[in-house]
């Protein structure tokens, strides 16, 4: 039975026993008034049908207001997944970076080529350094921030080392999926696909896992995988089925029949 309903009933049920025993006590002022014992049972069941339907409207409007944050936040997510199948496709339309100098004078590139996409993603493991969570936290916003400057090969290194030095860490997982994120929009799919896997498997608990299963689903598409892709997709949907990645698989799986 639906919650609101049954909230109706049992108020209901309330009004009328505390209105018989009203009538079986001492008179109301009501009834002092001049009102009869069902002219009082009726006024008072009047009253909790409206403090009823007051608290239905409540539950209604709350409900609406969740409705639309699950939306606007498919809609957030469906907004970034676009943003960097877009920065993916500007990188490839784009000139080769020219090198840039350190401080030491040393020239790297930019942004690493696609020819080391066979390079291994996953870091060593090494035993983890004596430091605290807060630590752990503020290498991790560092790393986070150079994304949002754009600087995906600081981020790549900032992450990796991150992994390193906490390799346990709740937020492992997030690097991991952040480092797929960045080698999508690399143009690295095969080293997006390792990363968002250590997500999916190593991390099977992490809150990341439903947004991982979704990103292997679709850089499965982008490897030209559509069966590897369909299973992913899938194992959001059942394993996740209330979560914005599962609406978004099941959108895709649409497309692919």
């Amino acid at each position: 039975m639906n919650k609101s309903v049954l909230f109706v009933v049992l108020a209901l049920h309330a009004g009328v026993a505390l209105c018989e025993s009203l009538s079986g006590s001492q008179p109301s002022a009501a009834r002092a008034s001049g009102l009869s014992p069902n002219a009082e049972l009726l006024l008072l069941i009047e009253q909790l049908q409206r403090e009823v339907q007051n608290l239905r409207g409540m539950v209604e409007e709350q409900s609406h207001e969740l409705r639309l944050l699950k939306e606007q936040g498919r809609d957030r997510y469906r907004d970034l997944d676009g943003r960097l199948l877009e920065l993916a496709k500007q990188r490839n339309a784009a000139t080769v970076a020219p090198p840039i100098t350190s401080d030491s004078g040393v020239q790297t590139p930019a942004v690493k080529s696609a020819a080391d996409s066979s390079a291994p993603v996953i870091p060593v493991a090494k035993a983890p350094a004596s430091s605290t969570s807060e630590d752990a936290q503020a290498e991790y916003n560092r790393a986070y921030a150079l994304i949002g400057a754009k600087d995906y090969a600081g981020a790549v290194t900032a992450f990796t080392a991150f992994i390193e030095r906490f390799p346990g860490a709740e937020l492992s997982g997030n690097a991991y999926y952040w480092l797929g994120e960045i080698f999508l929009v690399q143009d690295q799919p095969e080293k997006a696909k390792q990363a968002f896997l250590v997500v999916a498997r190593q991390f099977a608990e992490h809150r990341k896992v439903p947004d991982a299963l979704y990103k292997l689903g679709m850089t499965s598409l982008r490897l030209e995988d559509k069966a590897q892709a369909e299973q992913y997709l899938k194992e959001v949907v059942t394993r996740f089925p209330v979560t914005s990645s599962a609406k978004l698989a099941q959108e895709q799986l649409a497309k692919l029949r």
